[in-house]
């Protein structure tokens, strides 16, 4: 083994024992500062004292993971000189054969620190929150890596973050320990199958009115655009299953619409959670992306990928009904940046509902 493997492994290893070893300060300054701020004992319940400690250990697990492996820029440079491209196949292939990720977890497991029964969630979480560094690392990978001279590296600043939330929650978590109690007492009256029957409705009622907003929007974009195309003798096909995008990811154009002589090939597209980000590649690839984020600093990220290319001798637009709030492109594998509305991307056209249809009526699709 040379001498740059053998510094290698020497890094990966502190930066492993340093992950472990701030997800145990974290963990157990919070659980000091929850005791000392508790006003009376009696509030301390051994259901809460169960279940929250292991809950509590892997978010700040998570959250660390995401900060220091998200700066490590050796790691970076070598999955980006053999990424071809970046899915998750390419992206679990690259970690499971990667030393580090088992240096890691051997530290983990082995390590007498952790309950044995959060190992394998801690592992999956470690493996998840790699694979969302490395597509991150993968949508800007010709971004600069250069920070400013002098400033503190943004690894320690999203440490020092994440340790000072974390506290705070649990200072002011202590402080409601009373009327969790009271809470608890109550939820014990009524039975706890109940209230968690109780909280999958309201899951399934918030997952209910954002898809009939979708689907609300999605007929009121079709309504308009009939109405225009009839009022203005525009010829327009018959849009093939108008709403199933809104659920269903399809392949295809959706219909085509011709005025002037002027033929458009026309996709639908759905950002039905409006918080999402939604991204366009000049490669016909696209992801809606969901962070759950407190301030600037990520908690949690997923996203979900689609293909919206599709082949025509007609101009390719794409519409996004409903829109979302958020919507990027990325240009010949740039940094993803802000797109608006007639946005070329590659052989498309990115509209939003309202764009399309004055576009449509300025003829300047």
């Amino acid at each position: 083994m040379n001498k740059s493997k053998i510094l290698s492994l020497v890094k990966n290893i502190l930066r492993s024992l340093l992950l472990i070893g701030l997800t145990v300060a974290i963990f157990y300054t919070a659980n000091y500062l929850f005791t000392y701020n508790l006003f009376e004992e009696q509030y301390f319940l051994p259901s809460i004292a169960l279940i929250v400690p292991p809950i509590f250990i892997l978010l700040i697990f998570n959250s660390l993971v995401l900060a220091i492996h998200s700066q490590d820029k050796e790691a970076r440079k070598k999955y980006l000189e053999s990424a071809d491209d970046g899915k998750f196949a390419t992206i679990a292939k690259f970690i499971l054969i990667s030393p580090e990720f088992y240096i890691e977890i051997a530290l983990i497991v082995f390590l007498p620190i952790f309950n044995v029964l959060i190992l394998p969630l801690m592992i999956a979480l470690n493996f998840g929150a790699r694979v969302i560094i490395f597509k991150t690392w993968y949508s800007e990978r010709k971004k600069s890596e250069d920070t400013d001279k002098g400033k503190m590296p943004p690894a320690v600043k999203r440490v020092l973050f994440i340790a000072l939330v974390y506290c705070a929650v649990s200072m002011v978590a202590a402080w409601f320990m009373p009327l969790l109690a009271t809470l608890m007492n109550i939820a014990g009256g009524i039975g706890i199958l109940k209230i968690f029957l109780y909280i999958v409705a309201v899951i399934l009622a918030v997952f209910a009115f954002v898809y009939i907003r979708a689907f609300s929007k999605r007929r009121s974009f079709i309504s308009k655009l009939q109405k225009y195309c009839k009022t203005n003798q525009v010829n327009i096909s018959e849009i093939k299953k108008p709403y199933l995008s809104v659920f269903f990811w399809h392949p295809g154009s959706d219909f085509s619409v011709e005025k002037d002589g002027n033929k458009f090939e026309c996709k639908l597209i759905a950002g039905v959670f409006p918080g999402a980000q939604t991204v366009f590649s000049d490669k016909g690839k696209g992801h809606h992306r969901h962070i759950i984020q407190l301030l600037r600093f990520k908690i949690f990220e997923f996203r979900t990928d689609f293909d919206f290319s599709f082949e025509s001798d007609a101009k390719k637009i794409l519409i996004l009904s409903p829109t979302p709030k958020k919507i990027y492109v990325s240009i010949q594998g740039s940094p993803v940046r802000p797109a608006d509305t007639g946005e070329k991307v590659g052989e498309y056209t990115v509209y939003n509902t309202t764009g399309f249809l004055g576009a449509l009526d300025r003829n300047c699709l």
